[in-house]
């Protein structure tokens, strides 16, 4: 769900743009966030470039952090680009525009109740060491580059407020508890776990 409202909006938005800025016009632009602004005025390339790599940026932390940070950012950006998308469908002229808003707010409400549900019961509440296919180490290394690459894009948005900016920072801090917590659990087990008996010698007929 979060990644089809992120299209829904991004779509919408290039969808939004002025016939003169089609026409080659960039600078007639139209977007109230300041990065996004900036890259329309660039290229609508260069918006849908960047816009993508995002867009995977937010998959590989969904992917790979725990199950509630997973969940968290889902739910997140997926009430904030159906607000996006919902304003280009009221402020646009679309027709029934409030009416196709209100809907896509109760497929979302509903979607993320069922994802949110069904991944809960899917497994226990413990996030298992083998999570991914990934190695421990490049698990982690690689959600601290996302989220790296994450908060620099959270705190070059002027129009996000101190809030906005703080949750990216609570998460990151419970995301390294339970890099604690699993590296913990991890050394328990090797160190609990019985030695490797020598191969037996092959009897010599």
């Amino acid at each position: 769900m979060p990644i089809l409202l992120t299209a829904l909006d991004y779509g919408l938005t290039l969808a939004g743009q002025p016939k003169e800025y089609w026409a080659g016009d960039y600078g007639r632009a139209h977007e109230m966030d300041p990065i996004e602004h900036t890259l329309l005025i660039y290229h609508p390339l260069a918006f849908v470039a960047v816009n993508a790599v995002l867009t995977l940026v937010l998959i590989g932390l969904i992917l790979l952090t725990p199950r509630i940070v997973a969940a968290i950012f889902s739910i997140f950006v997926s009430l904030t680009h159906w607000a996006g998308a919902s304003t280009w469908l009221i402020f646009q002229g679309y027709l029934n525009g409030p009416e196709m808003a209100w809907g896509l707010a109760l497929l979302t409400i509903i979607c993320m109740a069922a994802g949110v549900g069904w991944g809960w019961r899917a497994k226990s509440n413990a996030d298992p060491l083998d999570a991914t296919r990934l190695s421990f180490g490049i698990r982690w290394v690689t959600i601290a580059v996302l989220f790296v690459m994450w908060l620099a894009v959270t705190f070059l948005d002027a129009n996000i407020g101190r809030m906005g900016k703080a949750w990216p920072l609570m998460l990151l801090i419970f995301c390294f508890c339970v890099y604690f917590r699993e590296l913990k659990q991890r050394k328990r087990k090797l160190s609990t776990s019985p030695p490797n008996k020598p191969p037996e010698p092959s009897a010599v007929g």
